[in-house]
């Protein structure tokens, strides 16, 4: 099941997992994707997956900051703050991630 296949099922099934992860390890050369929903900010299933990307040498990860129902500007500049202080404190440079709000 692909990363898209789950956040709809997600939303079809009113799951309480609210960080979206892919099933499958990124190949070599693909960046790894992970996303943040601002609603609770980065939780521990975040902190494994960024392990992970790590542990996998991975060179480039994306970052998502879904945004959804949150409208305090102050809210998601915390949680992106701590979705990068994440990423450094697994070994990630600034250049090795992006992070994009949606």
């Amino acid at each position: 099941m692909g990363l898209f296949d789950r956040q709809k099922q997600q939303a079809n099934h009113g799951t309480a997992n609210r960080t979206t992860t892919s099933d499958s390890a990124p190949r070599a050369g693909q960046p790894g994707v992970v996303v943040v929903h601002c609603t609770d900010g980065p939780v521990a299933e975040t902190r494994r997956q960024v392990e992970d990307f790590q542990q996998q040498g991975l060179p480039q990860v994306t970052a998502i900051l879904e945004i959804g129902p949150v409208t305090e500007p102050e809210l998601i500049a915390l949680v992106e703050m701590e979705t990068w202080e994440l990423f450094e404190s697994c070994g990630f440079t600034p250049s090795q991630v992006t992070l994009v709000r949606q």
